[in-house]
């Protein structure tokens, strides 16, 4: 992980190694009406389901006039039973908390490189 040690708050970003477990997908003939939805975290640990999914983003050369694509990035927590309920009640989320910066981008004071561990990936 990379840990982003910022003014008013911390918080950790997943680095990615190369592996041949992993299984990457492309949409390239994607309309404008259409959209793709893909989860990143599930805490469900049962065989046959992933709990993680990377997702990247490049730039591909070549595409003359073609219309520039636009990209929307959306997060939710989806809760199934009623265990979240009194999860965090005094959780303010952190783009709210009061900062000098009014870009957390500026208030970055710190960024750490944890150490990969063997067989993670």
């Amino acid at each position: 992980t990379i840990k982003l040690v910022y003014t008013h708050r911390e918080g950790e970003v997943y680095r990615v190694f190369p592996s041949d477990r992993h299984q990457w997908s492309y949409w390239s003939k994607m309309d404008p009406n259409e959209v793709l939805l893909f989860k990143t975290f599930d805490s469900e640990t049962a065989p046959g389901v992933a709990q993680f999914a990377l997702h990247s983003a490049f730039e591909i050369s070549g595409q003359g006039d073609a219309p520039e694509r636009q990209s929307v990035e959306v997060r939710s927590l989806v809760f199934f039973d009623d265990d979240a309920i009194d999860l965090a009640p005094a959780f303010r989320a952190p783009h709210l908390t009061p900062s000098p910066d009014s870009d957390s981008r500026v208030s970055l004071v710190d960024r750490k490189i944890m150490p990969q561990i063997p067989g993670q990936y």
